[in-house]
Parts: C-alpha cells; structure tokens; sequence
C-alpha cells in the first residue's frame, strides 16, 4: 500500500511516518506483506470481505456514532461467534477470551484524528484503514447514482 510503505530497498522499508507515530503510541508492529506475494495478503483480504458483506452489506445509520454503535454490537455477536480461522473448533470469542489476558491496556488518549483532507477520486471506492473500512456512494464519487 503506497500510502503505508514510501519506499522499499531490499529488506528495508520506509514507512509513512504517521504510521510510525500511530504505531508507537497503540503498541503494534506494522508487517507489511511481501511483494508479489498474493498467498500473504488472503486473510486480511479475506477479513475485509466479511466485514464488507456481513456488516456494511445494506445497512442503515444515522451518524457515524449510530454506525460505531451497531459495528461494537455486530462485533460482539456475529463476529465473535463465527469459526476462528485457525481453529475452526473454537469461535472467535472463544479465542479472544483466552489471549485478552496477554494484550496491552488501551492508551488512556486516542491517537489524534482530528485532520480532515478532502479529496475527489473519480470511480466508486471504498477506503481502508487500521479501524474501519467506510464505503465511498456514488454522489460522493461524482459516479451516477
């Protein structure tokens, strides 16, 4: 992802230096899949299309704190009730119940998100992030409705 990796030499990465700061203060790693290399990027490509059919397919909000309301909802149940993908015995829950002892406290402060940059992209898209995915309508993308 262009946006993520500025630059790759070898081994060596240059990350956007956001990232770096938003990873330093929520404590991950950022491993970036290796080029070419379609087999690594499946599960996450795989999670994003589950996300994008079973929760965004046709659903209805208000706001973005109705739409974060019913994601927290959705991600309580039907998330974490289907088949961990690494044990098909045990639900997600199951398996997040078992390592959340070991995960890292939250920040008390979020990580600042208050820049807004408006952009015009040409085609129906639909954005990614390390926290949601927000499909882009039509009107906003200048396409026909």
């Amino acid at each position: 992802m262009r946006s993520v990796v500025l630059e790759r030499r070898g081994d060596a990465i240059r990350f956007h230096p956001t990232l770096l700061e938003l990873a330093a203060h929520y404590r991950f790693e950022p491993r970036p899949v290796a080029l070419a290399r379609g087999n690594e990027k499946g599960r996450v490509e795989r999670t994003i299309r589950f996300i994008r059919d079973a929760f965004f397919a046709a659903r209805r909000f208000h706001d973005l704190d109705d739409l974060n309301a019913q994601a927290d909802a959705w991600c309580r149940t039907r998330a974490a009730e289907r088949p961990c993908p690494e044990d098909r015995q045990r639900t997600v829950r199951e398996v997040f119940d078992e390592e959340q002892p070991a995960l890292l406290a939250l920040p008390d402060n979020p990580f600042p998100t208050e820049e807004r940059v408006e952009v015009q992209v040409g085609k129906p898209l639909t954005s990614a992030s390390i926290s949601t995915i927000t499909p882009f309508p039509p009107p906003t993308c200048g396409a026909p409705s």
